[in-house]
Order: C-alpha cells, then sequence, then structure tokens
C-alpha cells in the first residue's frame, strides 16, 4: 500500500505536512501474533510550506527550567515564540531556528519577514549547523546582503535595497549547485556563484545577528529533486 500527501485548500497551496508517519498493530482480542515488516520508508521531492498560524510553542523542563521549541523548528541561541500567527526569533548577538533536512541539494526556499527591531534579519539556507549555512536578508540600514557564515560571517553581495521596519517582505533564494540566487519580491537582487569550499547540501531556517528582531508568517520550501 501506498499514500500521497494531499495538497491543502488553497489555490497555491503546497501538500500538508504529517505529523506522525508510523504502523499501529492492533486486535480485537487477546491473543499473540506476529507481524514481518519487508520495507517501511518514504520518499518524494520535499515540497511544503509552513504556516507559524499552525504552529504550537513546545515547553519541556530540562534540569528544571523550562526549555522553549516550536514545532517544526530547532533552535539555536536566542529567544523564540508564537503571537498572532507569526514567528518571532531575537536575542543578544546571533540567534536562529533551523528546519528541514541535511540531505537537501538545490531548492527553492522563500519566506514572508517582518524586520521589527534591528537591522540584521536573515533567511538561512544549505543549513549544515549552526555554524556552516548561507543567509540571506537584511543586512545593516538600507542594504540587503548574502552571507556565508562559516564559523565568521562572510559577506558573498551587498545591495543598496531601502527597507523599513514593522513591513513584511517575501524573500525568496533559490539554490543550485554553487549557484545562489536571492531576491525580495519580484527583484532579483543576487546571483552569486560560491566558487570557494560551497555548501552543497542542508536545510533552512531564520536568523537575526546583532540582538535583531524579526517575525516570520510562512516558510515555504520546494526541492528539484528527489531524496
Amino acid at each position: 500500500m501506498d499514500f500521497r500527501i494531499p495538497f491543502g485548500s488553497g489555490k497555491d497551496s503546497l501538500p500538508m505536512l504529517v505529523d506522525e508517519v508510523g504502523i499501529v498493530l492492533s486486535c480485537e482480542e487477546k491473543s499473540d501474533f506476529e507481524c514481518y515488516l519487508d520495507d517501511f520508508y518514504w520518499d518524494g521531492k520535499a515540497c511544503y510550506t509552513i504556516d507559524m498560524k499552525g504552529e504550537e510553542l513546545e515547553i519541556w523542563p530540562t534540569a528544571g527550567i523550562p526549555h522553549y521549541e516550536i514545532s517544526q523548528f530547532t533552535r539555536w541561541k536566542g529567544i523564540i515564540y508564537l503571537e498572532q500567527g507569526r514567528l518571532h526569533l531575537t536575542g543578544e548577538g546571533r540567534s536562529a531556528a533551523f528546519t528541514g533536512s541535511h540531505e537537501w541539494k538545490d531548492y527553492s526556499v522563500s519566506a514572508e519577514i517582518t524586520p521589527e527591531l534591528g537591522e540584521t534579519c536573515l533567511l538561512c539556507l544549505r543549513v549544515q549547523g549552526a555554524m556552516h549555512f548561507y543567509a540571506f536578508g537584511f543586512y545593516g540600514n538600507g542594504r540587503a546582503a548574502l552571507l556565508k557564515i562559516e564559523n565568521d560571517v562572510q559577506e558573498l553581495a551587498l545591495a543598496d535595497y531601502t527597507w523599513e521596519s514593522n513591513a513584511p517582505y517575501r524573500l525568496g533564494v533559490n539554490v543550485k549547485g554553487d549557484q545562489i540566487t536571492a531576491g525580495i519580491g519580484d527583484s532579483i537582487l543576487f546571483q552569486v556563484r560560491d566558487g570557494h569550499g560551497p555548501y552543497l547540501t542542508g536545510g533552512i531556517g531564520l536568523a537575526t545577528l546583532e540582538g535583531s528582531h524579526m517575525s516570520c508568517s510562512f516558510i515555504e520550501v520546494i526541492t528539484d529533486e528527489e531524496i
């Protein structure tokens, strides 16, 4: 048997997210039985949207201190929470939250991001860990940037771009091999080739630098290859 994930109800919706995948065995009467399972797997392209209105705050104690995460994401430093259907991320220094698979190769990722406070609010891609990923977004007053995080922050490309706090923007990036194309709205700002140790696989996420505060209403990914 097989099952194809259905699409959502919206006009331009992508396949819905699956909360759990597994097998349940049961019988109506008490008895012993054996089950032999030859194969159980899932495959296909990553093609979905995380709508923050549908996510939940997850809390559990760690040594008596509550630990907070947002469903679908793993937080690395900073403060993360949900408010009015948006994911908020902030914190001293560098803050980040990641999702997706380290196996993803070529894909397009987009997100609606609102810079709430500060000057560095970023969409992450090809995430291989907290110290190795690319990031694109707002980087200083009146600027946009494509960055490479390799322990330190490397500036791959900079451009003048007038943006305002408390206004939503749709950021989009496509990665194919060592080529990166990034833009805001309908404007392509960067087409860059990383010829020095490029990250060729990795997940996606959100990040802020220097104590900035951002919010995000959705993040969407469409991969170009079967995984």
